[in-house]
């Protein structure tokens, strides 16, 4: 048998496994409705099967009944014999697909051997011995599986409580069945299940045992109802014998069961705004009940997906997308570290908050309500607000190898990062102190600058700009040339920002020998044959000079003054 031949067999049986198991479900709700005793209830496969239920008769025939109806045999001889052999094999692959759950608990005994247990490799399901294995439990029937045995005419099993007061119950099957269950039993109760293979004169001609657990009584479900869009809350009577319990949902084509250990259980993963049916069904060592009678419930609305921003530093917007089978929508906002808070109900998806404070944060929830009345899902967000804009303090131009400005301001509420920018488009930034340095700036400017705050939300709005005037610009193409052989001139253009220039020679003690809005300058008195370094700065009645400039040398000429030193006579 190829694969792909034994996976379209599994699949069948297991389709075939659930049929038989909803069916097994409506027999028991109406056993329990009606109150009906012993109770005919025959397990199909894809042929026909019959079975008989009630007192035991010797003079009963072998033919079953199904649903109340006799099943007429048309098929005879060789016909009989191709219809036997189809229900040996598909027998065999029903015991193969249930050999995990099963083989752990067959036992077999016949008149000739005694009791030992056959592996089910071994297993033939027409043969000198007969063997019995529980296919499923519920809380008032013990479904069981066994091997045909070639010369049966029928097959009985007998249900005798273990250790709780109680009469057998039996139930009798054609020869042709190999599967059938016992119904009228006690709940979380243990049971020897005995089977018989019977010939038309009602001999036993060979026969098995197990044992097995009914599952616990049925529950009721007491409510159901919907935390969340996704969610179903089950409150149902937990019962005697009972380890855990099986909430099973339904919805069209879909079906779940989720396990849970006491009430109440929650169903998950289902979608929103949706009916469902629900049942619940105990479970022990034996198996699970039949499911309860099932009650609807329907999930709520998804929360609305909130969008916020901050357009202002005293304003949140929040936006979001319409939520399907939602009428209304609740929105609360509150502050960090407030117990105040301020609700609105609307049926827009947009929602402007005006008149917050700068630099704080918010947090807002969201809730969308049915047509009902019900309240879905909710979503909080938080959202901070801009920063206010912060005050420049001080400005300060500073000297070093190149001029630069720092720049002070107050920290503001909420700010994170700051930035300080100039007129002409230099910036510096900051994110812990409240200071930061332009370098280089040009010389000689008179700009302004302003300082803006940042955050998660945006910017603030920049502070009031504050003036500063840069150091004049240090001259260049300073010319030095000789007029005489003790006096050097100065000469150089004017540049930007300066309003007078000192002149010194560091030979002479920076003495400044020019103090002039002049672009010039001559130092006399100079000793001849010797180098001088000459340099011009310029300053500004607001900023002071630049004393940055670079000095520039000269030699003033090789006969000079000469200087006459008296000594005294001596004789």
């Amino acid at each position: 048998m190829t694969a792909e031949l034994m996976d379209i067999i599994s699949h069948f049986m297991q389709k075939m496994l659930r049929s038989i198991m909803e069916a097994q479900d409506q027999l028991e709700r109406e056993y329990l409705s009606k109150k009906e005793q012993h109770r005919a209830m025959e397990m199909q496969h894809y042929m026909g099967r019959s079975r008989r239920t009630g007192i035991f008769d010797p003079n009963r025939g072998s033919a079953g009944s199904l649903g109340g109806q006799d099943i007429q045999t048309t098929q005879a001889g060789e016909e009989r014999s191709s219809v036997s052999l189809e229900v040996i094999d598909h027998s065999s692959i029903l015991a193969d697909l249930s050999r995990s759950s099963s083989s752990s608990r067959q036992r077999e005994w016949t008149r000739d051997s005694c009791s030992h247990s056959t592996p089910d490799s071994v297993l033939d399901p027409v043969g000198a011995y007969i063997t019995l294995s529980v296919f499923t439990v519920s809380s008032k029937s013990i479904t069981v599986q066994w091997s045909g045995y070639a010369d049966a005419s029928s097959y009985k099993i007998t249900a005798t409580p273990r250790n709780a007061p109680g009469r057998p119950v039996f139930a009798q099957f054609s020869g042709d069945s190999v599967m059938g269950s016992v119904i009228s039993l006690s709940p979380n109760t243990v049971y020897s299940l005995q089977l018989e293979a019977m010939d038309n004169a009602l001999n036993v001609l060979s026969s098995a045992e197990t044992e097995e657990t009914t599952a616990p009584d049925v529950s009721s479900i007491g409510k159901a109802y919907s935390k969340h869009s996704d969610s179903v809350t089950v409150e149902f009577m937990e019962v005697s014998g009972a380890t855990s319990y099986i909430l099973r949902a339904q919805a069209g084509d879909f079906f779940s069961e989720t396990a849970v250990s006491s009430s109440p259980g929650t169903v998950v993963q289902l979608q929103p705004y949706t009916d469902y049916k629900l049942s619940v069904m105990s479970v022990n060592a034996g198996g699970r009940s039949q499911p309860s009678y099932p009650i609807e419930a329907r999930t709520g609305v998804m929360a609305p997906k909130l969008n916020t921003t901050s357009p202002a530093n005293n304003s949140i917007l929040v936006t979001w997308p319409p939520v399907e089978n939602a009428v209304l929508y609740m929105l609360c906002i509150i502050r960090s570290g407030s117990s105040s808070r301020v609700k609105l109900n609307t049926t827009d998806t947009e929602v402007a908050f005006d008149g917050l404070e700068p630099g704080t944060t918010y947090c807002i929830k969201g809730t969308a309500w049915d047509p009902e009345g019900r309240a879905g899902d909710d979503l909080t967000v938080c959202q901070i607000t801009r920063p206010p804009s912060p005050d420049v303090t001080f400005v300060q131009v500073t000297v070093g190898r190149s001029i630069g400005i720092a720049v002070y301001w107050a920290l503001v509420q909420g700010g994170e990062n700051y930035m300080a920018w100039t007129t002409n488009g230099q910036n510096c930034t900051a994110t812990v102190h409240s200071y930061c340095y332009i370098i280089p700036v040009e010389c000689g400017q008179n700009h302004s600058v302003a300082v803006v705050a940042y955050n998660s939300a945006g910017a603030s709005d920049p502070s009031q700009p504050a003036e500063y005037i840069t150091f004049p610009c240090c001259p260049q193409d300073v010319a030095i040339k000789l007029v005489s052989t003790e006096t050097l001139e100065v000469m150089w253009p004017p540049v930007r920002g300066a309003e007078l220039y000192e002149t010194t020679a560091a030979q002479t003690n920076d003495v400044i020998h020019c103090n002039d809005t002049a672009p010039v300058c001559a130092l006399s008195d100079l000793r001849c044959n010797t180098a001088y370094s000459v340099t011009v700065t310029p300053c500004s009645e607001l900023r002071g000079c630049n004393r940055t400039c670079v000095p520039h040398t000269h030699e003033t000429g090789i006969h000079g003054t000469v200087e006459i030193l008296e000594r005294p006579l001596t004789t």
